[in-house]
């Protein structure tokens, strides 16, 4: 059996925060002429460290997501976001 004494299920705080990095995300992406619709958030991740709060957030092409879980998921396809809370900024790159 795995330890799990170590994780903490998220707070409002932490909600509220990754609610904001998807939001600058969003924005930052809006002039990249990409159509959220086709995307799905399947990851976001917290980097918290004394200097900064980093999301990574990772979407992904809807298309390319199993309908079932016996199906594998299609490769590429994908935005990385990583999102500083601190300075509301944004830097987007793309998968294969």
């Amino acid at each position: 059996m795995s330890d799990t004494s170590s994780f903490a299920a998220p707070n409002n705080q932490s909600t509220e925060e990754c609610l904001e990095a998807i939001a600058i995300a969003t924005r930052s992406l809006h002039g990249e002429y990409i159509k959220f619709t086709d995307y799905k958030l399947i990851a976001a991740e917290n980097l918290f460290n004394e200097s900064s709060n980093i999301w990574l957030l990772t979407f992904k092409l809807r298309h390319l997501l199993p309908k079932d879980a016996d199906s594998p998921i299609g490769a590429g396809g994908e935005i990385l976001a990583r999102v500083d809370i601190k300075s509301k900024s944004c830097s987007v790159t793309y998968g294969d």
